[in-house]
């Protein structure tokens, strides 16, 4: 619903606004506009929920199960609130009013704020106050996410000293009255227990880049969307025109990139089990097929490999 008011642009500012092109709307439609955006802000509160749910369950090993039961919830109730609250708030003072290419925090007339000899018909000292409400919640959330991938990054370096030095084989063969058969033998069987873990530590270290390659691809959207709407925000007056034009294509371009960033590894498990033909038709079954029907064909499909495999052999044995 925020992407589509910030897709809206001028249309709802009131007709005659000057210096706004396609303005054909009024005062209450302008409101609706600022109310709708202002929500967008529960985008950047969850973006940081979604990174403490990484830390909690890669640092503290916290089980997904315990992260719905103690924190899920909570997290909604607290969101809804710090988004809705302001909103509220504002459309019921008229705080929101045009600002230029859309309708937001911003007084009326535009610019009266930062003019002495024009005085303020509405939202005289709106910035500075939804500024207070908002503005300490969202920083804190914005910065959460480069500390949240620091923690994240030295957790998994931490992770993998640890898994090397636990898997640590030392070769330690005396020759003293060995023979060369005994030797080979003890070679064979040291590099064979070497393998097994070191095989265990690749595939543990796999698992753990992709949790940390999901984990960046998340923030990184985020912060390609909202940093252009929150530097945006840092002005007074109207922002200059390029800093607008980044937040107006951007900042609606947040759900695309989290549609993205969630269906990437579930396109590659499809086409790696040859559930899926193409990408596109990843895409697909990714929107219009639920997930217990996937693991089902998947289960199928494994099924019917493994009896092919069976009556292969038992041919085989047969001839």
């Amino acid at each position: 619903i925020s992407s589509f008011a910030m897709a809206l642009s001028t249309l709802p500012s009131p007709v005659g606004t000057p210096g706004v092109w396609g303005a054909i709307g009024n005062t209450g439609t302008c409101t609706a506009q600022g109310f709708f955006l202002q929500t967008g802000a529960a985008v950047i509160y969850y973006n940081a929920v979604l990174m403490l749910y990484y830390v909690l369950t890669v640092r503290y090993n916290m089980s997904e199960i315990n992260f719905r039961k103690r924190i899920e919830l909570y997290a909604h109730i607290i969101i809804i609130s710090l988004s809705l609250v302001p909103s509220i708030i504002g459309a019921t003072f008229g705080w929101f009013n045009n600002i230029g290419n859309i309708c937001f925090i911003g007084s009326y007339p535009k610019g009266c704020n930062i003019n002495s000899e024009v005085e303020c018909e509405r939202g005289e000292n709106a910035f500075e106050i939804l500024w207070l409400i908002t503005g300490f919640f969202a920083a804190i959330s914005f910065a959460f996410l480069p500390l949240s991938l620091i923690i994240l990054t030295w957790t998994f370096w931490k992770q993998e000293k640890e898994m090397e030095q636990k898997y640590r084989f030392q070769l330690d063969i005396k020759l003293d009255n060995a023979t060369p058969d005994n030797i080979s033998c003890q070679n064979d069987d040291v590099i064979e227990r070497k393998k097994r873990p070191q095989s265990r530590n690749e595939k543990w270290s796999k698992k753990q880049r992709k949790v940390r390659n999901q984990a960046i691809c998340y923030a990184g959207a985020s912060f390609l969307c909202l940093s252009w709407a929150l530097l945006s925000r840092t002005y007074k007056g109207p922002p200059p025109f390029i800093l607008r034009c980044c937040a107006q294509f951007f900042f609606p371009m947040q759900g695309f990139f989290n549609f993205v960033n969630y269906s990437r590894p579930r396109i590659t498990r499809l086409r790696k089990h040859n559930l899926a033909q193409s990408w596109l038709h990843a895409v697909y079954l990714i929107v219009f097929v639920s997930e217990y029907k996937l693991k089902k064909r998947k289960l199928q499909k494994q099924a019917r490999k493994a009896c092919q495999d069976r009556l292969r052999s038992i041919r085989d044995e047969a001839n």
